[in-house]
């Protein structure tokens, strides 16, 4: 699942909703906050640079099963933070800090081939950690307004709308391809008689305004979300529509089994609550 939105309208909070009745771990840059959900139960995983991110899969490929869920909160801010990584590693070839043919290169910033390396990292981390198949996966993005080139306009009626800010041509639609829910989320004012509240509200169906997509259909093909708007949207109230619409036969998305109670050192050191009394 991945859900998209401007800056400051409630993601890593929907995040929080969930932490009381999930096992949920939220891996994230220190570029982003997780005040928003202090004593929600949610832990998080502090990744600061690509081999943290990798450490990071390589444990959730052997231990991601004691989670319910992994949010990646989120793909925009992650994707600045490898880059400054990336970017590093080839100043470092370049000789030590000081040296004359580092600050020559310094001068540049990334170029081509660092964009190309961070592409590849992040889609190889998501196409893991969907592969693993031992927890479901939530990711968080920034919306951006995403103008198609020509060819995508002509080969697949593409249209100007908002997507996951995801930097690289193809990588808002690879990523969104390997979601089975792509939503919008935005903030709304209701009118309830002389009130006007601002209402959260994540939208499932693409719009000519946003994209968004759901895969998950009742018995007789419509959406489980009905219409596809989930007004003041909660985790617990999205994976209980998706319980509760689907054939009696399938997996049930909202747990993954396994006991956090039995983690070791190396889990303790990667993760810690985001709750603060």
């Amino acid at each position: 699942m991945l859900i998209h939105s401007d800056i400051g309208v409630g993601k890593t909070s929907l995040i929080g909703t969930g932490g009381k009745d999930y096992k949920i771990l939220m891996v994230r840059p220190p570029t982003e906050h997780a005040d928003p959900i202090l004593g929600s139960g949610v832990q998080e995983m502090i990744v600061r640079h690509w081999e943290e991110m990798f450490d990071g899969l390589e444990y959730l490929r052997h231990e991601g099963s004691q989670w319910d869920w992994v949010f990646l909160d989120n793909i925009s801010l992650f994707q600045d933070i490898g880059l400054d990584d990336v970017y590093e590693g080839m100043l470092d070839r370049h000789g030590p800090p000081g040296a004359d043919a580092r600050k020559k290169r310094e001068q540049y910033g990334p170029d081509r081939g660092e964009y190309r390396v961070n592409m590849w990292r992040l889609g190889q981390w998501i196409r893991h950690a969907v592969g693993a198949a031992e927890f479901n996966l939530g990711i968080m993005a920034h919306s951006f307004w995403w103008e198609p080139r020509v060819e995508d306009v002509q080969n697949s009626n593409l249209q100007p709308c908002l997507w996951p800010w995801i930097q690289g041509i193809g990588m808002p639609s690879k990523i969104c391809g390997m979601m089975n829910i792509v939503g919008y989320m935005e903030v709304r004012t209701i009118e309830r008689g002389s009130r006007r509240i601002p209402t959260r509200v994540l939208h499932t169906n693409k719009s000519e305004n946003w994209y968004a997509k759901c895969q998950f259909k009742k018995p007789d093909g419509t959406s489980v979300f009905g219409n596809g708007d989930l007004v003041n949207p909660t985790l617990p109230k999205l994976l209980d529509l998706i319980a509760a619409g689907r054939p009696k036969n399938a997996d049930d998305r909202r747990h993954r089994g396994g006991n956090t109670s039995g983690n070791d050192a190396r889990v303790r050191r990667r993760t810690r609550k985001a709750v603060r009394s």
